[in-house]
């Protein structure tokens, strides 16, 4: 195997790390509890005798045989053994799918879609579009998506739903149930108590609408005086390289740690 394939083997790795935790977030390790020593006796020799029973020599220190002392195997580390067996379980098919994001068409999941996910276990489906339809309707989007992910498609590891929710320019889930977002700029000029409150709610809408994963907030700059050279990056920048000028501290992701594998 030259250089490049360890390379890329090292790159599939790192980026399949995120999934298979997600997939083990809610398992529960297995322990055994620890044994505890049983008396042994020999047949034909009764019931052993108690400790204080036994005669010993003046001067003899009584042998310490006389009790026994359990034996406990450490359990083995639940963070590492949980991602290693997952990723042993999946198909060389499902190890690729996991790492590449479809786009889902017009927003919708449709049988070329469904094809697309039990053939190849696409891991990542996000929304495209800008759309007014909804939170109620991006939902039942949402939760085809994570039913088509079983543990034929994908290994029973549960799906991210991604949309691109920056604020301003860039929202793409608009209509009931979604705020609207102001820009990164007037973001930036909130207090941070105020901040955190309001991402906090976008996070929630996310969630409710079956969105776990948020392509935001984004660090995109500018030099001062450059805006109008780069249009899609100025329009939105958070910042020109002009003082007292933060970006947000929050972001406004929903996790999918409590999303339960497949079956």
């Amino acid at each position: 195997m030259n250089r490049h394939h360890r390379r890329g083997r090292r790159h599939l790795v790192v980026a399949l790390l995120p999934i298979l935790l997600v997939a083990c977030a809610t398992s529960t390790p297995t322990t055994s509890p620890p044994t505890t020593a049983t008396p042994q006796s020999t047949p034909g020799q009764g019931a052993s005798a108690s400790p204080s029973a036994i005669r010993t020599q003046p001067g003899a220190t009584p042998s310490s045989a006389a009790t026994a002392t359990p034996t406990v195997t450490p359990a083995p580390s639940s963070a590492l053994s949980c991602p290693r067996r997952v990723l042993a379980s999946l198909t060389e098919t499902q190890r690729i799918g996991q790492v590449f994001a479809v786009g889902l068409a017009n927003d919708g999941f449709d049988a070329a879609s469904r094809t697309a996910l039990a053939e190849d276990g696409f891991g990542t489906w996000w929304f495209t579009r800008t759309t007014t339809v909804g939170a109620a309707a991006i939902r039942r989007v949402a939760d085809e998506v994570q039913a088509a992910s079983t543990k034929k498609a994908t290994g029973g590891i549960p799906a991210f739903i991604a949309a691109n929710q920056e604020g301003g320019q860039v929202q793409a889930l608009r209509g009931p149930g979604f705020a609207r977002m102001p820009s990164a700029v007037t973001q930036g000029t909130w207090s941070t108590a105020k901040l955190q409150q309001r991402a906090a709610q976008w996070g929630r809408q996310l969630a409710a609408a079956g969105v776990n994963l948020d392509f935001a907030p984004v660090a995109d700059v500018v030099p001062a005086g450059t805006a109008a050279n780069n249009a899609p990056i100025g329009s939105s920048s958070v910042s020109t390289g002009r003082p007292r000028r933060s970006s947000p501290t929050t972001s406004p992701r929903s996790s999918p740690g409590c999303a339960a594998p497949a079956s």
